[in-house]
């Protein structure tokens, strides 16, 4: 890589760092309805109190003026898209604000976007450097990297990023028993060396990645289900939401949440049969499920597992990346253009 392409690499680390760090506050417009302030930036009135009332050395730094410092990008840009959303009805713009919850979860999908897409640069510019010049014909070489620190579970807060994490060890558990084990039993019985009586014990784990992956009536399938419907749900809310008034949308008519939506999935799909299937609900927790881990049974807390699934990046986060000075930004958020 250039020198050049290694500053911005840092830059965008030390941005995903910075944009971390950002909190939300909630505000009341003035028509009602609920909006956000950025906690720790420089427009703030409470920043302005720390700077004046604490030590240096506690002082609260402006975490989204470094980061638009650091990606030579326009301070306004980036805290609009932050805390707003536009969206396009009836050919017209408008602008909806975000509540701090969701702005949190903006926040989190623009750095989960910036440092996943960088890490894929990283590994494909590497792979291209190590490729070897060989004629066409020839396969080339490639390069993988595989970032397992091991199986996790805690006794409480086993949230979506841990069932996904969990998964990434049971597929490398599968992959190793496979490789490992199956096929080289496979090529000793075929070699004619009777392995019946030496045979090695192991436990299968297809039927709990089935059980996660299955195309049909697996859980990340019911997940994205529900998923799909709910950015289904609020593409048509968008549309029509600025005539409705924020009683409305607290009406007991209301929509029961989606966490309980993907519960009944669950239930329909894995709640007849509780005693041989990995998966099993728990009765006294109407958000909380069982998984038979290779490892040892997790229970999960489904209660985000939609909105964190659905980790949708808006328009205006890749428009705000993209006019960035820094050139990698134009590589890694091509949507933003």
């Amino acid at each position: 890589m250039t020198a050049s392409e290694i500053l911005d690499v840092f830059r965008v680390v030390a941005a995903v760092l910075k944009l971390g760090n950002l909190s939300f506050v909630p505000t009341t417009n003035m028509d009602g309805t609920e909006g956000c302030a950025i906690n720790n930036d420089y427009g703030n009135e409470n920043y302005f109190n720390a700077r004046l009332l604490l030590p240096i050395k506690t002082f609260l730094f402006a975490e989204l003026y470094d980061a638009s410092e650091v990606l030579r990008g326009d301070y306004a840009c980036l805290q609009n898209a932050l805390i707003s959303r536009s969206f396009e009805a009836r050919h017209e713009v408008m602008v909806t604000d975000l509540s701090a919850r969701e702005a949190a979860a903006s926040r989190d999908a623009l750095c989960r976007a910036a440092y996943a897409r960088l890490f894929t640069w990283l590994v494909n510019r590497a792979n291209e450097a190590l490729k070897p010049r060989t004629p066409r014909t020839r396969k080339s070489a490639a390069l993988g990297i595989l970032d397992l620190f091991g199986f996790e579970a805690g006794e409480a807060n086993n949230g979506f990023e841990r069932l996904v994490f969990n998964y990434a060890a049971e597929k490398l558990h599968q992959f190793v028993t496979r490789r490992t084990l199956i096929e080289e039993e496979q090529e000793l019985i075929i070699e004619g060396i009777n392995v019946s009586e030496d045979r090695i014990g192991f436990e299968d784990n297809s039927v709990v990645c089935d059980t996660i992956e299955r195309n049909n009536l697996g859980l990340l399938t019911l997940l994205d289900e529900v998923s799909l419907r709910k950015n289904r749900s609020h593409l048509l809310l968008s549309s029509t939401c600025s005539s409705a008034s924020e009683g409305d949308r607290n009406s007991p008519n209301q929509q029961k949440p989606k966490s309980n939506v993907f519960m009944s999935r669950l239930e329909e799909v894995f709640g007849e049969d509780k005693e041989a299937s990995v998966l099993r609900l728990l009765p006294e927790s109407p958000f909380s499920f069982v998984i038979k881990h290779f490892a040892g049974d997790v229970a999960y807390d489904s209660n985000d597992f939609v909105e964190r699934n659905s980790d949708h990046l808006s328009r205006d986060l890749s428009h705000a990346m993209f006019e960035c000075g820094v050139s990698l930004l134009k590589v890694l958020f091509p949507e933003g253009k």
